[in-house]
């Protein structure tokens, strides 16, 4: 592939540089860069916006730029717009979700080169993040009134671009109409070598003892972590025999340990805090969980779920829009109404007495998570990117 057909990145992620010229990225951010590098088999450059800000992702690390074997470019949004044109050969991945970005797709149209966005939350998510992180009803209906306004210029950027590419069914629904060129692909870390077995699953519900419950994620309002305490007392008042295991940190783990310790829980429930994703959380939940619940409200897509389905274990959570489209998509898991954390346990209890259904959702669930593996997931991306990029490119001008 000649230098003519770059793959471009330009996610909604922005980085800050150190004093010592490293920049601080997340592990999984590195990792799909690589991928996309490894699978496209040419020139890679991503462009960065320069920050200040200081995030709380689990996973961030300071890099060297130059250690890659891809080329970091840190520059302003309008910058990124110029380099975007320089060559207009290749294509441009760009993030629909950066509300910034919506007239880069037209700017690309009108330079003749070919482009596609990657969307992730849906209007209704976007309310809903609304919603959770706006305490004052004045502002949060101003706020959710902008949302609406930007979805418009949304819809007009995806009807811009070349291509389109949805993590999850949410926004896959919503604006596959708008292009001929859509793909819907589900976000997840696990490569093939870490799929869960036939045998592994079998051999995991040999086990005969408490129902094994656990959760993985940010501790935080907007995953609902604190209903899975919820879920817990409603168990423990219904005698059921079970322990859960929460992975993971975040602003609400004080208020959970607090609960813990007042509802007398500590038998139940452990905080197992963050574990390493390869080498500690996903051999814990392949070998030593029954079900997987989880209580995100939201519909973001969250990488939770395919990761806990290559374990071959099966979840249980509410109906957001995200989860709801996953288990018509696969036909595997258990979805509640969002915010009943008593529907939720009241699914579990009925899960104690069907071992034979946590079979049967066991072993579906590894067999559509093997057919989105990591590396099948970038594939297919990438062969969908290299069509738009061959393609005839827009007119200049037009």
């Amino acid at each position: 592939m000649s230098r003519s057909q770059t793959l471009k990145l330009v996610p909604s992620l922005r980085a800050r540089q150190l004093s010592d010229g490293r920049i601080v990225l997340t592990q999984k951010f590195i990792d799909g860069v690589s991928q996309f590098h490894r699978q496209w088999a040419g020139p890679v450059d991503v462009y960065l916006e320069r920050c200040n800000t200081q995030y709380a992702n689990l996973d961030e690390l300071a890099v060297a730029p130059h250690q890659f074997p891809f080329r970091i470019h840190l520059l302003s949004l309008d910058d990124i717009s110029a380099a975007l044109v320089a060559d207009p050969a290749g294509v441009a991945l760009l993030s629909l979700d950066d509300f910034r970005q919506s007239g880069l797709g037209a700017w690309c149209w009108r330079n003749g080169v070919s482009c596609a966005y990657i969307s992730e939350y849906s209007l209704t998510t976007r309310k809903q993040i609304v919603d959770t992180g706006t305490a004052n009803p004045l502002k949060r209906a101003r706020r959710k009134l902008w949302e609406s306004a930007e979805e418009r210029k949304r819809r007009r950027a995806v009807k811009a671009a070349t291509g389109l590419q949805c993590n999850g069914t949410p926004t896959y629904e919503s604006y596959r109409e708008l292009t001929r060129n859509a793909l819907l692909y589900f976000d997840t870390r696990v490569s093939r070598e870490l799929l869960a077995t036939t045998h592994d699953i079998h051999k995991r519900l040999t086990y005969k003892g408490p129902l094994r419950l656990v959760y993985s994620g940010r501790l935080i309002p907007a995953k609902g972590a604190e209903d899975l305490i919820e879920v817990a007392v409603g168990l423990r008042r219904r005698n059921v025999d079970f322990h859960l295991t929460i992975c993971g940190d975040g602003e609400s783990k004080a208020i959970m340990e607090d609960r813990i310790r007042r509802e007398q829980l500590s038998r139940h429930v452990t905080l197992a805090g963050v574990l390493d994703f390869r080498n500690e959380l996903v051999p814990f939940i392949k070998t030593g969980t029954d079900l997987f619940i989880c209580c995100h409200p939201q519909g973001d897509p969250s990488c939770t779920y395919l990761e806990t389905m290559s374990c071959g274990v099966p979840i249980a959570g509410y109906a957001n829009e995200a989860f709801e489209g996953l288990v018509k998509q696969s036909g595997c898991g258990w979805a509640v109404p969002v915010n009943n954390y008593s529907a939720l346990t009241e699914k579990i209890i009925e899960l104690t007495g069907r071992p034979e259904a946590l079979l049967e959702m066991s072993l579906a669930s590894a067999v559509f998570a093997g057919d989105h593996t990591f590396e099948q997931t970038f594939a297919r991306r990438v062969s969908h990117l290299r069509a738009l990029a061959d393609a005839k490119r827009p007119g200049i001008g037009e």
